[in-house]
Order: structure tokens, then sequence, then C-alpha cells
């Protein structure tokens, strides 16, 4: 097979692997794609590769702004080879906006995009509606209304033109943003209420971020109850994924109960969802939104009388229950950061077991909420005992295992449903029956746990740990075959691996 042979295998396949959510094993053969190319110095060769690198790094989350940004700049290096097209200028431009966005690196973006709109992206055929959308959500970021307007209106022309109807939603979306934060409620209700129904038919995980703005719409208004329940449909919605939880998604919410609560004269519930706001606005370095929290708090604190009560009902579990997995999943890797991003990569890998092993709908919730969650006793193990580069002896085995018990008791003031619970406590116990806290064998361990446990499992393997380097895909699914009828279920392996084939 010749390079180019081996290349383009590389690049489909791992295309294949990123488009069903396997991002680890895509890395690893574009990886091996660009290691095919590099020597070549070639700009048509090798941008291609680090292009696919980009992708992966932004879909793997965490400090994957950070890696896609080391492939961009590798990619713009490049700028003066007389083999980089216009094209590939205006991509690469286009692209790095939207990483140095995500990585909230505002200055930098508005840098790149002034660069792109001096190469022609914002009439390129093939960049346009990315560049004038990737620009509105940097004008929100900076609070530029009057430039987020004009972006997101630029982008709605071009998916309208192309047919992009869920383009169509999102930018409808941030224009109607853009149209309440200069006043013009009239407008941003009619543009809201249109991504709202645009979502509905084409892509429902966008309508807990436009149902939240819209309750914002309702609360400037006045009109409470309506904002409620806007907020309460963004929650609802946002329950369902637990496993693709957006902090910046429930800060914006947060933000929205905590000021109609104070409009409504419960002053401690108002303080309690603005603090969280503004935590989360903090963690992730969005300084405009967080000034705006920490206003609001400022004018609960100086109050000297409560704004008038309400009978309007005030259910706050569902909110308190979402801010619970964020927080505990914050405060578990702030005791381990070599646990960064695990729960969120476990919930995702865990979802797309759970589909190929036909669970219904209310079982792949459940399991969402108890893979995202499976860890959180780890919070109350000694750090020394998680961060020992050698063996740990059997007694300091037996108490790290108790994690699993102490995590199911930790979340059951929380309302987990009893098979999520199950599925907590017993995510450690082997197939075999070797396994804890109850030694229990086959399949009397809870489906969901055992589901829990491959993923687990694999991606431990394939993350870096203080006493070893994260291992390859396919040196971890030589692992996962040695536990396979020992620690793992075996059918559950077989189906976890084929998710990976072509």
């Amino acid at each position: 097979m010749s390079l180019s042979e081996q290349a383009l295998q590389c690049r489909d396949y791992g295309m294949l692997l990123l488009n069903r959510g396997l991002t680890l094993a895509a890395h690893d053969e574009f990886s091996r794609w660009l290691a095919l190319v590099e020597g070549t110095e070639d700009p048509a060769l090798l941008l291609p590769a680090l292009t696919a690198l980009t992708r992966v790094a932004v879909a793997r989350g965490g400090s994957g702004s950070e890696a896609a940004l080391s492939y961009l700049q590798r990619a713009i290096a490049m700028d003066a080879s007389p083999g980089m097209s216009h094209e590939d200028r205006v991509r690469i431009c286009v692209n790095l906006m939207n990483v140095c966005t995500d990585a909230v690196r505002l200055d930098e973006a508005m840098a790149y995009a002034r660069k792109a709109e001096a190469l022609g992206a914002d009439t390129h055929p093939a960049f346009g509606f990315f560049y004038w959308l990737n620009l509105s959500v940097l004008a929100w970021r900076r609070q530029e209304w009057v430039l987020m307007r004009q972006a997101a209106g630029r982008a709605l022309d071009l998916a309208v033109d192309s047919g992009n109807a869920v383009g169509r939603a999102t930018a409808l979306t941030n224009r109607g943003i853009a149209h309440m934060e200069t006043g013009a409620h009239r407008l941003a209700e009619r543009d809201l209420l249109s991504a709202l129904r645009l979502s509905a038919e084409l892509d429902p995980s966008e309508l807990a971020y436009t149902h939240a703005e819209l309750g914002r719409l309702h609360f400037q208004r006045g009109e409470y109850q309506t904002a409620l329940d806007s907020g309460r449909k963004a929650l609802n919605i946002l329950l369902t994924d637990v496993a693709m939880l957006d902090k910046e998604e429930v800060a914006r919410v947060s933000r929205l109960f905590g000021e109609i609560f104070f409009t409504l004269g419960q002053r401690n519930l108002a303080l309690k969802y603005l603090n969280r706001a503004a935590a989360y606005y903090s963690q992730l370095g969005l300084r405009g939104e967080w000034q705006r929290a920490t206003e609001s708090i400022g004018q609960v604190l100086t109050a000297k009388v409560a704004p008038g009560r309400s009978e309007l009902p005030m259910e706050t579990h569902l909110l308190d229950f979402l801010t619970a997995v964020l927080d505990l999943t914050d405060d578990l890797e702030s005791v381990d950061p070599y646990l960064r991003g695990h729960s969120e990569r476990v919930a995702n890998l865990a979802q797309l077991l759970g589909e190929a092993s036909g669970l219904s709908g209310e079982e792949m919730v459940t399991l969402s909420h108890a893979a995202r969650l499976h860890d959180v006793g780890m919070i109350t193990v000694e750090s020394e005992l998680l961060h020992r580069d050698g063996p740990l002896s059997a007694a300091e085995h037996k108490r790290v295992a108790l994690h699993t018990t102490i995590g199911e008791e930790m979340l059951r003031p929380y309302g987990l449903s009893p098979l999520g619970l199950a599925a907590i406590r017993h995510h450690h116990e082997h197939y075999d029956g070797s396994g804890a806290p109850d030694a229990l064998a086959g399949e009397a361990i809870p489906l969901l746990a055992r589901i829990i446990t491959v993923v687990d499992v694999y991606d431990a393997l394939t993350s870096e740990r203080v006493y070893r380097a994260a291992m390859s895909h396919l040196n971890a699914v030589r692992e996962l075959r040695k536990m396979s009828g020992k620690e793992l279920d075996p059918v559950l392996v077989e189906r976890f691996l084929a998710l990976h084939h072509y």
C-alpha cells in the first residue's frame, strides 16, 4: 500500500470514528495520518491532517482548545509556503477565530476575524456562513451587541440561501439575543420563537439555550410566570443529557432564576443562584457575564426592602441537581487533576454503548446521570492515596474501593433513581464475582453498572496517571480483551469494540 493510500485510509477511518463520537480512537488515526505525511513538508498534505486533529481536539473538550490552537498554529506557520492555497489561509483564520473564542482569548479571536475578513472570508462561498456565525458568538463574548446583531443577520441570510436550517435556527437565536440586549424586545421575541420552532424540528439540543434566552426576555418584560416556565423547559432539556452538560448554559439558567427570585422577594434563593452563576462564569473566564451576575448580587445585597412576594410556584430541584452535577465534578477534579474530563468522557462513551445495547429512553437518561457522577465518592479519598505512584496496600485498596458506596449515599438526597444509584454502587463489581462492594457476578450486576465499568476502564487506560503514561487506543483494546470475562462483561466488551469497526 502506497503512502498516499495509507494516509487516505487513516483519514477515512478517523472521520468515521469522529462522526461516531469515538474521539480518542479518531485522534490516534489522525495522528498516524499526520505522521505519514509529515516528512513531505507539503501544505496540501499536512493541512488536512492538522485540521482533522483540530476538530477532534475541540470535540474532546476540556483542554482541547489549547491542543486545537497548537495544531492551528503549526498550520499558520506554513503561511509563507508557496504550496498553501488562498482557501487554506481562509480556513485556518476562521478556525483560529473559532477556537480562540472558545478558549476566551477574545483579542486574539478578533485579530484572526479581521485577518479572515481581509482574506475575503465574509464573502467566501464555503466559509462565509461560519465566519459570520462565529463572529456573532465572538461579539456576544465581547458584549458588542450591534456587531453581534449584524453578524448574526449575515449568517442568517447565508443559511437561508444555502438551505441550512440548523444554521438558520442558531443565527436566529443569536440575533434574538442581540435584539434583546439593545432593547428591541418585539424583534427579539420574533427571532427566538422562530428559532424554537426550527430547533424543535431539527436540532432539539439547541432548545435549552433558546428557552433560557426567551425566559430572560420574559423576565425583562415583567412576565415572571412565563419566564419561570421557559427556565423550567430549559432545565428539563439539560437534564436529559447530563453527559453533555454545558456549564455556561447552567450558569445562564441559574442567573435567570436568581433574578426572578429576587424580583419576587426570595432574597436567599436569589443569592444562591446568582452566586452560582457568577462562580461558573468566573471558572469559564467569561468576564462580561461574570460582571453582570456580580452586579445583580450587589443589587440583592444592598436592597433595603425586598420586592413584593408572589405565590408563583418555585420548584428548584432540577436546577439543584444540575448544579450538583457540575459542583461535584469540579470538586472531584480539584482533588485529583488526573480525573479532569474523565466524568464527561465516561458519560459520553456510556451513552454510545448504552444506545448500542438497546436501552430505553428513560434508561439512557439514568445512565447519563450515573456515568457523569460515578466517581463522586472519590472526593472523600485521601489525596495521598490518589496521587501515589507506587502500589497500595490491601487496606488502602479497600479504602479507595469505598468510593462506590460513599458516592451512592452522597447522591441519594438528590433524587437519583434507584437504577442510577445501583449503577454507581456496583460499577467496580467484576464479571467473575471478584469485585466490590458486594461480589456480584455476571448478569447479577446491574446492566448500567456493567456498561459504566467497560467505558470507565477504557478511559482510565487511555488517560495519563501519576504512575503511568496514557495508552493508545490499540493498546487499550488489547487490555480490554484480556479483562473480558474476568473484570468485564464479554458481550459488552465486544459491543464496545464493534463501535470502532468499519
